[in-house]
Parts: C-alpha cells; sequence; structure tokens
C-alpha cells in the first residue's frame, strides 16, 4: 500500500511540514512580539481600527524611559534616566502586524488545501471521476455512454465496464499517478494532460491483452503436462 502511494505519502507529509513550520513562526513572534498573545496581530489591527494607541494594546511603545550614565576617564560621574522616543517602532508595528496577517493567510491557505488533498485521493470515486473526465476529453470515452454510467447503480457499473476505468486507475494509474495528473493538469492544462492519459489508456489496454495472453498460454502449458 505504501509502495503504490509512496509520493502521495510524501506530497502530505511536506503540507503538514508547512503547517508545522508555520505554527513555530506564530509561536515565535507571540513570544518575542506579542507579549505570548499569539493573536496579537488581530488584537493590534482592531485597536488601530478603534483608534486606540499602543498605551492600550501595550505593544510598539513609541516612549519609554532610558539610563545611562556620563564617565569621564573611566570614573562616574552622574546617572541619568531620560524620557526616550522609539520612532522605529511605528515602522516595526506595521511592518511585523502585516507578516502575521502573512502568516495567518499561509496557515488557512494551506490547511485548507491539505483538507481539499486528503478528500480527492482519498476517495475513490473522485479519482474515478478525474480519470473518467480525462478519457472523455482525450476522446478514448464517448461522453454519451459516461453519462449513462453515472446514472448507473455501482452494481450495474460492476457488471458493464466497457471503457474498464475503474480497472485503469486502480491497477494502472493508481493514487500516486492520480496525484501527479491532478498536478500536470493545475500546471500543464487539462488538454495536455489529457492527451498523456489517452495515451496511458492505450498502453494499459494492450498491457491488459499482453496480460491475458500470457495467462492463456501458461494454462495451455499447464493442460499439456500428463497427469
Amino acid at each position: 500500500m505504501i509502495g503504490e502511494s509512496y509520493l502521495t505519502v510524501i506530497y502530505i507529509t511536506t503540507k503538514i511540514l508547512f503547517l508545522l513550520i508555520n505554527s513555530i513562526q506564530f509561536a515565535f513572534m507571540a513570544a518575542f512580539v506579542g507579549g505570548g498573545d499569539r493573536m496579537w496581530g488581530w488584537h493590534v489591527t482592531m485597536a488601530t481600527l478603534r483608534g486606540e494607541t499602543w498605551r492600550e494594546t501595550g505593544l510598539f511603545p513609541r516612549v519609554t524611559m532610558c539610563d545611562f550614565k556620563v564617565n569621564k576617564d573611566n570614573k562616574t560621574i552622574n546617572s541619568y534616566t531620560v524620557q526616550c522616543v522609539l520612532s522605529a517602532n511605528m515602522l516595526n508595528e506595521k511592518l511585523f502586524v502585516f507578516l502575521w496577517w502573512w502568516a495567518m493567510v499561509l496557515q488557512v491557505t494551506t490547511f485548507s488545501n491539505l483538507i481539499y488533498w486528503l478528500v480527492v485521493l482519498q476517495k475513490e470515486d473522485s479519482r474515478k471521476e478525474f480519470i473518467r473526465d480525462l478519457l472523455v476529453s482525450s476522446g478514448k470515452i464517448d461522453k454519451c455512454r459516461k453519462n449513462l454510467q453515472e446514472g448507473q447503480s455501482e452494481k450495474e457499473k460492476k457488471k458493464e465496464t466497457p471503457d474498464k476505468v475503474d480497472s485503469f486507475v486502480r491497477d494502472y494509474i493508481k493514487r500516486d499517478g492520480v496525484l501527479v495528473l491532478r498536478l500536470m493538469v493545475s500546471n500543464a492544462g487539462e488538454i495536455v494532460t489529457s492527451e498523456i492519459v489517452g495515451r496511458l489508456y492505450d498502453c494499459y489496454i494492450e498491457w491488459e491483452s499482453q496480460k491475458k495472453q500470457r495467462k492463456q498460454q501458461e494454462l495451455e502449458e499447464v493442460k499439456k503436462i500428463p497427469q
């Protein structure tokens, strides 16, 4: 099972790692910028829309107290505490809030995309329907036959499978092949992918025919063996 789904497992694992890395980034921003609050970007944005300043949020202060000492000849003369203006925090606030929202968008889109791929790759009906549509586009399956089969029950489909799509997907394309073809549709387009699937279907018909011939030859050889 793993051998037939090696690429699929790697692809899904990569997306899970993306989510993990993004979650770590949220944790770092919360620890070093948000005071431990992972939703600090949302709170700062809402505070800005309400017209509140850093004095209410406590984040990215513009003014603070600075302690410094005046030395002369390596001897401390006086210590001073003065008010300092942190003008750089005006830019830092906008920059880090943008990074927080960007990380949030990545988290949501990556999670949604992960769920989508889990569904389309796990459901057998989804895989078969995807390949069937490509075969219709390539002209290997008549569209009327496809519509007729869509209206059949599962028992009727098992009895009548003239296009052999089920076995083509299950025994020849398999789950990894469906993954690669879906990626090809996303990057190269449906027309190019349908031509490739049509050629694969021809190869499958030829491969299945040769397999039946070999089985028939083996049966004939067995019959020739004296009892």
